[in-house]
């Protein structure tokens, strides 16, 4: 079943133009996260784990891990 992945890229600017430079890895939003803990009042922050911090399910940070691994990768 085919899913939207998001990409963290870098491009170098040369007079408004944009040259790819590389992409690093899949950008893991907190409500894909294992450490995501949605609240069950309904409010609009939710609780990370890692953090133990309130966090957006829009959010995102570099200690991300997905839920779901994608071929046992």
């Amino acid at each position: 079943m085919p899913r939207k992945v998001e990409i963290i890229e870098s491009y170098i600017v040369d007079d408004n133009d944009y040259h790819w430079f590389d992409n690093y890895d899949e950008l893991i939003r907190c409500k894909n996260c294992v450490y995501f803990t949605p609240e069950k009042s309904g409010e609009h922050w939710n609780i990370c784990r890692f953090y133990d911090a309130p966090k957006t399910a829009d959010g995102y940070c570099n200690d991300a891990e997905p839920k779901e691994k994608v071929n046992g990768k």
